[in-house]
Formats: C-alpha cells, sequence, structure tokens
C-alpha cells in the first residue's frame, strides 16, 4: 500500500511500532517526501491477576466440553469461557507466553476509562446510580495532564500539547489564566512573588516625617539645636571670662554655628526627596562640620605650641599668631573643602532618584551618587582634618586641665568615626528606612560628641562652678604646671 503512497505529500502517517520501525519500510524509495510519520508505541504493563484468570480458563477448557458451559456458575470464568473466542483460545491450548499483555492491557484500560466515566457521569454510589441516558460525546476526553493553576505555566512534554509538566512563574511575573506556555512580567514599578496570579505595588521606602522613628529623631534634633544655640547665647554673654578666652574666644561662636548648621543638615533627610534638598544634604554637613574642626585644630597646634614649643617658636609663629593667622588658617581650610563640594556638585549634581534594583519588592527613594567618587572625597578631607585635629590634641595631653581637651575631643572624634562607619557599612547591605534613620543619627550623634566633649564641660563651668572661671584659678594652674615640669 504504501509502495502506491509514493507520490502523496503533505500528510501526517499514523502508524503502530510494529511497522513505523521497519527497515523494509525505511527503504522504499521516495518514503522520505510522502511527509510526517509518528509511531504509536504501546506502553507495556501487566494487569494483577490476569494471568492467573487465563491459566484456570484454560485448565477447565480442557476438562468441560463446550455444551457445559451453561451449566458453570456464574462468575467471570464461566461468562469468559461461554464466548467462542475464548473458548477456542483456551482450547488449542493457546501458548502464554505469546500473548499480547500490552494490547489487553490496552482494552484494559479503555473498559475502566469508560467506566470511571459514566461512574461520575451518572452520579454513582455505593447504593446506585441515576437513570438517565448519556450520549458518547458527554464522556470526558481524555487528557494526558490535568490543568495548571493560576501562576503555572505550561511546560509541554512531549509532542502532544495535552501532555505538560506545570512550572511555577517565577518572581516579578505572574501569570492569571490557564493554558498559557509563558509568563507576564510584571511593570517595573511592580512586583510579585513566585506562583502569582498578579502584580503587587512596590512599597516605597523613604523616612516618612510621621514615622515613629522619625519622631524620635526629629525631638533629638530639636534637643541638639537647643542646646547648640544656647550655648553660643552663654558663651557670648561671657565672652571676656577665662574659660571663653581659653576655648578660642569668639572662635567658639563659629564653631557652635558650624554645629547648628551641621545638625540642620539632617532635616533634609525626611520625607520625599528633593532637588535641594539633595544638593544640600551632605555638602551642608561636611562643610559645616570642618569649619569647626579646623577651629579646635587650630586651637590645639595654638596650646601645643605655647606650652611645649614657647622658648623654641620661630618668629615666623608669632607673626602668624599677631597677623590673625589663626582665623585665615580656618578660613582658607573651610574654603577648601567648600571648593571641593561645589565642585562636586557643580560636576555631577545629586538628584531625587528611584533604586529599583535594590529590592525586589521595594522602591527607595534616595538621592543618587550617595557613594560616587566625589563624595568620597569630601568624607575623605573631613577625615583627614579630623585625624589632624586628633593628633595635636593627644600632643597637650598633660597640659594644664583647662587647656587640655585631648580626651574629650578623642572621644568626640571617635563617636564621629564610628558613627560613619557604621552607617557606610549598613548603607552597603541595606537601604531601608532604617538605614536613612542611622545616617540621621549618624549626623546628631557627630556633632553632639563635639559638642559635648568640647563645649559641654565649659558650659557647666560658667553656670555650676563660677569660681573656676577666675583669672586667678587659671594663673594657679599654670604655675602648677611649670613647677611639675620643673
Amino acid at each position: 500500500m504504501l509502495r502506491n503512497m509514493r507520490n502523496v505529500t503533505g500528510k501526517i502517517w499514523l502508524g503502530s511500532e510494529d511497522w513505523i520501525a521497519s527497515a523494509l519500510i525505511a527503504d522504499i524509495p521516495g518514503i522520505r517526501t510522502l511527509g510526517t510519520f509518528l509511531g504509536m508505541s504501546v506502553k507495556f504493563k501487566v494487569i494483577p491477576g490476569f494471568g492467573g484468570f487465563e491459566r484456570k480458563m484454560q485448565e477447565m477448557s480442557r476438562h468441560i466440553d463446550r455444551s457445559e458451559f451453561s451449566k458453570l456458575p456464574l462468575g467471570p470464568l464461566g461468562e469468559c469461557l461461554q464466548t467462542s473466542d475464548g473458548y477456542v483460545l483456551a482450547a488449542s491450548d493457546h501458548p502464554m507466553d505469546s500473548y499480547d499483555f500490552a494490547s489487553s492491557f490496552n482494552v484494559y484500560r479503555a473498559v475502566y476509562a469508560v467506566a470511571h466515566a459514566l461512574h461520575k457521569k451518572l452520579g454513582c454510589d455505593v447504593g446506585g446510580c441515576e437513570a438517565r441516558t448519556i450520549n458518547p460525546w458527554q464522556v470526558p476526553n481524555s487528557m494526558c495532564s490535568p490543568d495548571c493553576d493560576f501562576g503555572h505555566r505550561r511546560l509541554q512534554t512531549g509532542q502532544h500539547k495535552c501532555c505538560f509538566d506545570c512550572l511555577a512563574c517565577p518572581a516579578a511575573t505572574f501569570l492569571n489564566k490557564s493554558g498559557a506556555s509563558s509568563c507576564q512580567p510584571c511593570p517595573e514599578k511592580e512586583w510579585a512573588p513566585p506562583k502569582s496570579e498578579k502584580c503587587l505595588q512596590r512599597t516605597l521606602l523613604f523616612l516618612a516625617w510621621d514615622a515613629p522613628l522619625s519622631v524620635a529623631l526629629l525631638l533629638l534634633l530639636a534637643a541638639t539645636l537647643l542646646l547648640t544655640t544656647g550655648s553660643a547665647v552663654i558663651l557670648l554673654l561671657h565672652l571676656d571670662t577665662p574659660v571663653v578666652k581659653s576655648a578660642g574666644g569668639r572662635t567658639c561662636i563659629v564653631m557652635l554655628a558650624s554645629l547648628t548648621a551641621a545638625a540642620a543638615s539632617a532635616l533634609c533627610h525626611f520625607g520625599l526627596p528633593t532637588r535641594p534638598g539633595c544638593l544640600l544634604k551632605q555638602p551642608l554637613f561636611v562643610v559645616s562640620f570642618a569649619v569647626c574642626l579646623a577651629c579646635v585644630t587650630v586651637r590645639a597646634f595654638q596650646v601645643v605650641c605655647i606650652f611645649k614649643f614657647a622658648s623654641r617658636l620661630p618668629m615666623l609663629y608669632d607673626r602668624w599668631a599677631k597677623n590673625h593667622g589663626p582665623e585665615y588658617t580656618i578660613l582658607a581650610v573651610s574654603a577648601a573643602v567648600l571648593c571641593v563640594s561645589v565642585l562636586r556638585v557643580a560636576a555631577d549634581p545629586p538628584e531625587p532618584s528611584a533604586d529599583l534594583r535594590f529590592y525586589p519588592d521595594s522602591i527607595v527613594l534616595e538621592c543618587s551618587h550617595t557613594l560616587s567618587p566625589g563624595s568620597w572625597v569630601e568624607l575623605a578631607c573631613a577625615s583627614l582634618l579630623s585625624g589632624l585635629c586628633f593628633t595635636l590634641s593627644y600632643m597637650g595631653k598633660d597640659l594644664p586641665a583647662n587647656y587640655n581637651e585631648a580626651k574629650c575631643v578623642a572621644f568626640s572624634l571617635v563617636v564621629y568615626m564610628i558613627s560613619w562607619i557604621c552607617y557606610f557599612t549598613l548603607y552597603l547591605i541595606s537601604r531601608d528606612a532604617f538605614t536613612m534613620a542611622v545616617n540621621v543619627f549618624a549626623i546628631l550623634s557627630s556633632v553632639l560628641g563635639v559638642f559635648g566633649g568640647y563645649f559641654l564641660p565649659k558650659v557647666y563651668i560658667i553656670i555650676f562652678r563660677p569660681q573656676m572661671n577666675t583669672s586667678a584659678h587659671f594663673q594657679n594652674c599654670i604655675q602648677m604646671y611649670t613647677m611639675n615640669k620643673q
């Protein structure tokens, strides 16, 4: 038959496993031009108890005449022997090893499939079935695989569309219908966990004004501003007293003003990011804090030179001190840091940004270029200045108590360093609202560290120990230091 079909093309031929793999068929000239050939392989399956049934049937057929089949008791064996085909097979002593069990299993499976379908359609239970008519087209079609749930896509296994595996849609994708072979990606500002039927809105991460943590930080900020401004007023009213003069005189007002500005920079971290806030946030803190550190550094340099190198000071130092050298030095250092910040902002201005990549289910609202090279240069300038300040302060650790702030300044700078190390470490692994709060806390702790280490003891003496704020007391401290040195 196949030899007569060699001119027929564009067809799909279905064949059993007996002839589809036959070399005789494959060698027919032009067989490959006839179209696509699909071979159906019959699955082998052992039916429990079927072999024993056949053996009993054969044994009975040898001893019972066909005319006596009607006398057999009712049952599967008797009914089977009453059919002519079953009797001929049993009477001829057909060998069991040549029997096609695979075909028997297919018949067995087909009968059971129809039986179960009818059982379901007729609503059968232990008591019986409903008496109604079932048409052939009402019997359910055979399905290789059950349909997939929502959030799962089909992966076809084989050549038949009804045979497939159900795979869960990965994160950031969804599928709200069955029968699809691909999951749909979520929009950029939405997300979805695995096995999702729909996408969800991402959480916006920023330091809200009304969050409990924000309220606590704002209260701490208000207290910090109250301390710095209040201390500035107290020092300004006692500007001519020995305590204020030993601390730097009018320079103390500049230091407290810079600390106030540094603390106020924390306000730029609350709420949704804005362009002015992003431009001011880091430069305002860095420049203001650098001004304060420059003042402390210059004052520490002056004290060390006067007490330790008074007899060896060159004329250049004397001219520097008498011709407003300390003020000009502070101004020059502050201007240098300010130029670095302005150039950084001008070259690569930070702007409000939405980071969609750090978290799959959230959007981080922050200012861009937080860890840019320019910002690292800014922080490096402040760190270099703080290191110089610590070195000069430590050199005066054995000076008279009224001029010795080595321990306090060291404590202030340690607090400053630890606060910012903790923040940047946390920033590398987390960008949530808590990390933003830690940034604000680092600013306030840096300001409070310098205030507590440098100004708080002086304010305490002015208010609670006025007897120590006299020229006689300071002269006595200097004399005691000189005698101990001798």
